[in-house]
């Protein structure tokens, strides 16, 4: 076998790809566990900031079978105070605004790490209660990184259907790793970012497969039902629908049925509708609202400041600046868009340009606080992006750019990614050397060996 024929085989062959990725997320599952280990065995918990409301859900679904969630947050303590953190609810039960569903997916991994515990448990040792224990913890965070695996296979096999198998495969890659998708995965798996990339993943890839058999209703019902599972999943995404609604309206357009015009986006609607049920559940059983928006004065105007700041800070936030391989799969998006193969695939590119306007409006509309409060490694609002930012870097690797740019493509988009590993090994040892949430300006700093300022 020549070194040209395997060249080809490894490109063309997507069996290969899938155990790649496969591999890639059990050995991001290993470094994470070997990580915590190091770094926080002798903490009291591994799960700690935001990830304590989420992961509350666990023992109180397993252990109590309800969502009474104050004993939970006597011993997680998220906000650093007991029983009612986030406040009263209905029938006197804590609120909690973070949503359930990233805990029904991290249910197996959880489980068999309460097995493991509750083997090893002593009643007589200072440690966690049962239910919190490091098996419990790491069994729902390891699988949580696996799901990211499942969520960046859809991401190929979408980018595969648009583009081709090797720039789709090498896309997948480089936006994992390249941008603050790979942060939520080795370090702060237990926050819902992670499973919004499988949510999002997933509603694209079924909505794909329903432009194209677009006169069908089934194919859009699950699209609708995928789509309600992203807002569950992390309500911030909602933005994200405009994505299957615009191919949604492009595609059916052309239809000379208006009654399947009306079926297909009824059957859309409906999926959605039950798609979010759960969390819809939770929340009016908690809050008394079907949707806690926590009212109009958590908005704000948008401004030109802001969305500089958004997209360019040398902060605690900025998108683009943190992770510029997010510019070349924007500018990807816009060659899809124009120059792809076909309608539904230039169809595809619009409305992931729509998505990414919409999660920018999002941010816009409901910013964070100030500082460093839950800014972590820059665009972290954008994870659930990770499939439109990989679909245009294939599209920057693929046919769509052409030669010369292709070229300069495989050269430039490989070096942003290692710069994004460089900019978080150099975040992290910030955070765990030296105890500070580094702006970018002082990460760079410190990567390029000037200290810490």
């Amino acid at each position: 076998m020549t070194i040209r024929s395997i060249a080809e085989r490894w490109q063309r062959d997507e069996s290969l790809h899938f155990r790649l990725l496969k591999g890639l997320a059990a050995g991001l599952a290993l470094v994470y566990v070997v990580g915590v280990l190091w770094t926080s065995a002798s903490r009291t918990s591994l799960v700690r900031g935001d990830a304590r409301a989420y992961f509350a859900y666990l023992p109180s679904l397993v252990l109590d079978q309800d969502i009474d969630l104050r004993n939970q947050f006597a011993v997680l303590r998220p906000e650093g105070v007991t029983d009612y953190p986030f406040g009263v609810g209905r029938h006197n039960l804590a609120q909690n605004p973070f949503p359930i569903a990233p805990a029904i997916l991290w249910l197996p991994g959880y489980l068999f790490g309460l097995g493991i515990d509750a083997v090893l448990y002593d009643a007589r040792s200072p440690g966690r209660p049962i239910g919190y224990g490091v098996g419990a913890s790491l069994g729902a965070a390891v699988w949580s990184i696996l799901l990211v695996g499942l969520g960046a296979e859809l991401t190929r096999r979408l980018a595969r259907q648009l583009v081709d198998a090797p720039a789709a495969f090498a896309a997948t890659i480089m936006a994992w790793l390249g941008t603050p998708a790979l942060y939520y995965t080795v370090i702060s798996p237990l926050y819902s970012h992670a499973p919004a990339w499988v949510a999002v993943s997933f509603m694209l890839w079924l909505t794909w497969r329903a432009t194209q058999d677009p006169d069908r209703v089934r194919p859009w019902l699950w699209s609708g039902l995928a789509a309600g599972w992203v807002v569950a999943v992390r309500l911030q995404d909602a933005s994200l629908l405009v994505v299957p609604v615009a191919l949604l309206t492009m595609t059916l357009l052309t239809s000379n049925s208006m009654s399947r015009l009306l079926g297909c986006s009824v059957a859309w609607v409906v999926g959605a509708a039950v798609g979010y049920l759960v969390q819809g559940l939770t929340w009016y059983w908690l809050h008394g609202e079907w949707v806690p928006f926590g009212g109009a004065s958590a908005m704000s105007k948008p401004t030109l400041t802001d969305l500089v700041g958004i997209l360019f800070s040398f902060g605690h936030r900025g998108w683009i600046s943190w992770t510029p391989i997010v510019l070349a799969g924007l500018v990807g998006l816009g060659l899809l868009a124009l120059r792809g193969d076909r309608a539904a695939t230039r169809q595809f590119g619009w409305a992931a340009i729509a998505g990414v306007v919409g999660i920018l409006l999002m941010d816009l509309a409901h910013p964070f606080g100030g500082g460093a409060a839950g800014a972590a490694f820059g665009g972290r609002r954008y994870v659930s992006a990770t499939p439109l930012v990989a679909l245009g870097l294939a599209a920057l690797l693929g046919p769509q750019a052409g030669p010369r740019a292709r070229s300069l493509s495989w050269i430039l988009v490989p070096a942003l990614t290692i710069w994004n590993l460089g900019l978080l090994l150099s975040y992290e040892l910030l955070v765990i050397r030296h105890g500070i949430y580094p702006t970018l300006l002082q990460t760079v700093r410190y990567a390029l060996g000037l200290g810490v300022s």
